[in-house]
């Protein structure tokens, strides 16, 4: 995240917004970073509230670089596979998924200030998938996510 924050928020300059190029050389370096996690924290293994946050500001930082490229469906003349808007659906519904895992195994009662930033950006997400995904079946699982993140 470092490296990405210099090369967008260089002090000379006023923030830029990376070459599609280059935007796909670091999410595939953070996706290796995931897929390179020790077993215990491993998406299939994890458990505790920081581990579970850990995922979450995982997929938050892909769902941030993946958004400006969402129509980019080639580099160079080579198709792209999966597309950046593939890699944005899956991104987002893992970070719901992690959110609503969280509020399953640890509940509503303790109050977690670090999870504020998750529920705000994830109800952003959700409210802007309701508000242009009239008349889709994807409609009614957003608003529902609307509503359980408000709480």
């Amino acid at each position: 995240m470092t490296e990405i924050g210099s090369i967008i928020f260089a002090a000379d300059r006023p923030p830029v917004m990376m070459p599609p190029k280059q935007t796909l050389h670091y999410i595939n370096r953070l996706r290796e970073w995931l897929h390179s996690l020790p077993e215990p924290l491993s998406p299939s293994r994890i458990v505790f509230p920081q581990h579970l946050k850990l995922h979450l500001g995982y997929y938050h930082m892909l769902i941030e670089m993946i958004s400006p490229i969402l129509g980019c469906t080639e580099i160079d003349g080579v198709p792209l596979n999966p597309t950046p808007y593939d890699l944005y659906l899956e991104a987002v519904n893992c970070h719901e998924t992690l959110i609503r895992i969280h509020y399953l195994r640890h509940g509503f009662e303790g109050f977690d200030t670090y999870m504020l930033h998750f529920l705000g950006y994830n109800n952003h997400l959700a409210i802007r998938a309701v508000e242009t995904s009239q008349g889709s079946s994807y409609l009614e699982p957003r608003r529902s996510s609307v509503i359980l993140f408000a709480k």
